[in-house]
């Protein structure tokens, strides 16, 4: 008869001791598959190696669906070459109302591209207004209002605490570049 330590078979053996009233198992701490079972006989456990076994498992009707999100959304006909590899049930029906393969395959059209452009600086600026910005600025700003020159491609960033300041600031950009740079804003 031989003792063993259940600390020292743990580590060694990478596993977990599962006990129960009368019965003790042994299990790989990974796969959970069993390596060794035991009963209870006069307060000692008795091992014995494990001979192999049966699991039964109930088919989900979610398998398909579950396969497919871990996978990375493949095709169904991918999909259905693998389930005979890893021998689950497919079923294509499920894949049909997948919400990220449907939102993967939808375009947007590009905007055309324009051969317009300004032929001399503050001919033609562009505005966008950015905000309302959850954390405000240090100094207190939760908006932002960006102006482009389109002949230079320069940019302006003004920092706004309210969006009513938006018409003060570009009429103050107007004077700016009217005195820096001595033109004015088409």
């Amino acid at each position: 008869m031989h003792l063993i330590s259940v600390q020292r078979l743990a580590e060694a053996e990478n596993c977990i001791v599962v006990y129960g009233a009368d019965f003790c198992v042994i299990q790989d701490l990974i796969s959970k598959k069993p390596i060794g079972t035991g009963d209870m006989r006069n307060g000692v456990y008795y091992f014995k190696a494990s001979t192999g076994g049966a699991s039964f498992a109930a088919i989900s009707s979610k398998e398909t669906i579950l396969w497919h999100q871990r996978l990375g959304h493949p095709s169904a006909r991918r999909l259905s070459t693998i389930s005979i590899s890893c021998e689950f049930q497919f079923n294509e029906e499920a894949l049909r109302c997948c919400d990220v393969c449907h939102r993967a395959k939808q375009t947007r059209n590009l905007f055309s591209l324009s051969n317009a452009r300004a032929n001399e600086p503050f001919s033609l600026i562009h505005c966008d207004l950015w905000g309302r910005c959850h954390t405000p600025s240090s100094s207190g700003c939760h908006y932002f209002l960006y102006i482009v020159d389109d002949f230079s491609r320069a940019t302006w960033v003004f920092l706004l605490i309210d969006k009513s300041e938006t018409y003060n600031r570009i009429v103050e950009f107007c004077s700016m570049v009217r005195t820096q740079f001595g033109g004015s804003v088409q």
